[in-house]
């Protein structure tokens, strides 16, 4: 009885998850679609393709890339930025964990250049996630560290 009630909860709970984000994914592409400036548009790619994640690699990859390309085109870093830590994430989920921390440190360095307090954030907390998923947890709370007085002084603005 127990064992019926627990599965038809999981599995009710799994298609709930499944149909918000089927929905969060529709929601974005067509803002995508509605989206006519080049900077907005890098945005709006970065979202959908970090939305894809967990639940279509190749599309999210392929949102990625777009992103970044046209972020690149128009010299926008912080489209840029935001592009690689979607794609981080991915190659995290996907288990390349060299390639996300590459693109994780490379976002990093970006946004503390230009000061992208944001952006700084999001890197150190993605880079933090790939050691907590190494199981180096020294080094992931570090980076979760970091992260904090940036967060801090932005969450004000």
């Amino acid at each position: 009885m127990i064992k019926t009630f627990v599965i038809t909860f999981l599995s009710a709970f799994i298609c709930v998850i499944a149909f918000a984000q089927d929905k969060r994914i529709d929601s974005i592409r067509h803002q995508l679609t509605i989206t006519k400036d080049d900077t907005s548009r890098v945005l709006v790619m970065s979202d959908l393709s970090f939305a894809y994640s967990f639940h279509n690699s190749d599309s999210a990859l392929m949102y990625a890339d777009k992103a970044t390309e046209l972020a690149k085109q128009i010299n926008f870093s912080r489209g840029e930025i935001r592009a690689m830590h979607s794609k981080s994430a991915i190659l995290e989920t996907n288990g390349d964990m060299p390639g996300a921390l590459e693109l994780g440190f490379s976002g990093l360095e970006m946004a503390q250049k230009q000061n992208l307090l944001l952006e700084a954030s999001m890197c150190l907390t993605q880079i933090g996630n790939i050691f907590y998923d190494l199981n180096d947890n020294t080094r992931a709370i570090g980076f979760y560290q970091r992260a904090v007085p940036i967060n801090e002084a932005i969450k004000d603005q």
